[in-house]
């Protein structure tokens, strides 16, 4: 399949940028991804005052897609490129699920500091709800060139629920787990084509599932995906070499390690979710609680399928307790089942 290849900080002038507005808090989290597209023909011209039609993806799966309308009001440079360009946003917030509309507001760019060899840089922007939400950028994309949101100093977002929301290149983008799952399927049609002896269209899926494995690790990094990694460029290193045989065994190894990799990424997003549950809980939140409880399930659900583990099993069994007592209204005894899941949860890692 093979989506973004070139997915990654922002890598400006053989330095890193990290930029922040004075005063502000950025979130350590990453919970999705906003992908913004400026309008325009020919040449663009990254200017202030220029609208940009946005949709928020959450990394959390199943999370549906949120539309957005802005403006750019406030720019640091002319920044030009061939194309409609695309902007792609990491959101950071201290919440995994934000909810419709959360990303309204106005965001606040770099006003002078600039800091060398910070590694997850770009310029990054601080606002939403109470300025809880920060954007860090990954890059600009166009038909035929590459320009930075470093440029992007200050952003208006506004919620469009009811406008359909742009198509965007950048379709799959739905975190780690989104990505693992694409380079799983890529890779088993590379092992299908290996054993039919077609070495030439086993790299091609190979290559397309590296590629998904690499903006996998941009996201979050993960032991399992690495050695998938490796074990992919081998495989397409014998494949253009035409040891189908060989390339198949390396491709097998590798999705071996992207099983691996699901089983922990699911836990790690189950965990997540169950420590939000556990929040909302203990603030007598029993909706809440649910809501979170649900999402931390599907995932301690797909970690077992990936991985079989008793711990894993006893917190899907309480997770289970805890969405049935939240959607009863129990918060107390919802929280009871939510706290002995994280327990059983933490020791599956």
């Amino acid at each position: 399949m093979g989506y973004i290849s070139n997915l990654k900080p922002v890598f400006f002038g053989g330095v890193f940028l990290a930029m922040a507005a004075p005063g502000a808090s950025i979130a350590d989290e990453r919970v999705g991804l906003l992908e913004c597209r400026l309008s325009g023909n020919g040449v663009t011209v990254l200017v202030e005052n220029q609208s940009v039609d946005c949709v928020y993806r959450g990394a959390t799966e199943g999370s549906p897609p949120q539309h957005y309308i802005g403006k750019l009001t406030k720019v640091g440079a002319n920044l030009s490129f061939n194309g409609p360009g695309e902007f792609v946003w990491g959101v950071l917030a201290a919440t995994r699920i934000l909810g419709p509309g959360a990303l309204a507001g106005r965001y606040a760019g770099p006003e002078a500091t600039v800091k060398v060899g910070v590694g997850g840089g770009g310029a990054i922007l601080v606002g939403g709800s109470n300025n809880t939400i920060s954007l860090q950028p990954f890059n600009v994309e166009s038909g035929m060139g590459l320009g930075w949101t470093a440029g992007v100093e200050s952003l208006d977002l506004a919620f469009a629920p009811d406008q359909p929301p742009p198509p965007m290149k950048h379709q799959s983008l739905l975190g780690p787990i989104g990505y693992l799952t694409e380079a799983v399927v890529d890779s088993e049609e590379a092992i299908e084509q290996g054993r039919q002896g077609r070495a030439e269209v086993l790299v091609t899926h190979a290559e397309a599932a590296l590629k998904e494995a690499d903006a996998s690790q941009s996201l979050r990094k993960n032991k399992h995906t690495k050695e998938a990694v490796a074990q992919l460029a081998a495989a397409i290193v014998k494949g253009k070499k035409g040891q189908a045989e060989n390339a198949t065994k390396h491709a097998e190894a590798a999705l071996t390690h992207f099983h691996m990799a699901l089983a922990e990424e699911h836990l790690l997003d189950a965990i997540g979710d169950t420590k939000e549950a556990i929040k909302r809980g203990k603030m007598g939140h029993a909706d809440g609680l649910a809501t979170h409880a649900e999402a931390a399930l599907e995932h301690a659900r797909a970690s077992a399928t990936e991985r079989a583990n008793p711990d894993t099993t006893e917190g899907v069994r309480h997770l289970k307790e805890a969405v049935e007592h939240g959607k009863m209204g129990y918060a107390e005894e919802a929280t009871n089942h939510a706290e002995a899941a994280l327990r059983h949860l933490e020791q599956a890692q």
